[in-house]
């Protein structure tokens, strides 16, 4: 998640306090391994990128003067821009920073899409072995012909009239398996119910980050006017 050290205050108080911002933005690398996960920090008008949060103690991989940065935003990419400094010495690599989503909010989503495509499995499982239940039940029940459909409720303990112990043990194993899969199918469901929450948050300290780096931007584009 991106955490925010200092919030941002109104332009009165810009020269006594130095707003940081820290947090995981997509940065683009190189066309084989894409965009790749970041930690942002933004400080005293400069955007420093290290590899991962534990590293930048390490040493930045590259940082941007955003006063002297120049933005120009590619035709045909909407969410793409390119960016360059007066001196050239501040340019690190031939890349971009994604100020629209953040890692945090990707690992998120894939979470999220792991968690669905294993309650999509849960559902498979449920229908398979409620139809193995269902056999169970109708197999019993077909022996005694004279008990009503009121009365046969427990597939169970008519395997067990029956005296049919493999049937019984069948019974046994498939009613705990799902059991089983109806509880993991319940602590999925609320597993995907707080990574949307997450992601909501995150998604909102997103929109708060990239409104923060834009005005950062503006600022720094005006001050560049002759």
């Amino acid at each position: 998640m991106i955490d925010e050290n200092t919030t941002l205050s109104d332009n009165s108080d810009v020269d006594d306090v130095k707003p940081e911002l820290r947090g995981y933005l997509s940065k683009w690398t190189n066309y084989i391994h894409g965009w790749q996960d970041r930690f942002i920090v933004l400080k005293d008008s400069t955007l420093s990128y290290y590899k991962s949060e534990v590293e930048s103690n390490l040493g930045c991989r590259g940082a941007l003067c955003l006063k002297k940065v120049k933005v120009k935003v590619e035709s045909g990419y909407g969410t793409s821009s390119d960016s360059s400094s007066n001196g050239g010495g501040l340019r690190r690599h031939d890349s971009v920073t994604s100020l629209q989503s953040t890692g945090s909010h990707g690992r998120t989503s894939r979470r999220l899409a792991e968690k669905i495509a294993e309650l999509e499995t849960f559902n498979d499982l449920l229908g398979k072995q409620a139809l193995q239940l269902q056999q169970y039940f109708d197999t019993c029940a077909s022996k005694f012909p004279q008990i009503s459909d009121e009365e046969a409720i427990d597939a169970l303990k008519l395997a067990e009239i029956a005296h049919d112990k493999s049937l019984v043990d069948e019974v046994r194993a498939t009613s705990a398996s799902f059991r089983a899969t109806c509880s993991a199918t319940v602590v999925n469901i609320q597993h995907c119910v707080e990574l949307l929450k997450r992601r909501e948050k995150q998604a909102r300290k997103a929109e708060e980050l990239y409104a923060a780096l834009k005005t950062q931007l503006n600022e720094a584009r005006l001050a560049s006017k002759p």
